[in-house]
């Protein structure tokens, strides 16, 4: 069964909360999660087979959702991006990385691609919200 440790990241008055799924040596592969109901738990069966394949993986709860709270609607898609950013910084992620996101978190993973090098990236159903 997949070991889970969990971390908390501190960001613009709220605290990110997520997990790291660690696997060996084996660099993790970032999880975004979409809007709406969505949370990291919606991945935690995929995940669970990644790690039985020998893949770690990170995923958090954006603002507004899962266990990191807060009120959806005052986030903005800038803000998903930073509070991306504040969790690969404040973990130190490896680069390049490797990226899986869903809707919302697509566009996310997609902006970050200004940021970071990636070098995997898997998008599920994306929403671009911008050209």
């Amino acid at each position: 069964m997949m070991s889970l440790t969990p971390f908390r990241v501190p960001f613009a008055g709220h605290t990110l909360v997520g997990d790291i799924a660690p696997c060996g040596d084996a660099a993790p592969l970032l999880i975004l999660h979409g809007a709406g109901q969505a949370s990291r738990e919606r991945f935690r069966p995929i995940r669970e087979d990644f790690w039985s394949q020998g893949l770690a993986s990170v995923a958090f709860d954006l603002i507004g959702h899962g266990d990191t709270g807060g009120v959806l609607h005052q986030s903005s898609l800038i803000s998903r991006t930073q509070q991306a950013c504040a969790v690969i910084e404040a973990l130190s992620l490896p680069q390049p990385l490797a990226i899986l996101a869903a809707s919302m978190g697509a566009y996310t993973a997609v902006k970050l691609l200004e940021h970071y090098a990636v070098d995997r990236l898997v998008l599920m159903v994306p929403a671009m919200y911008t050209a």
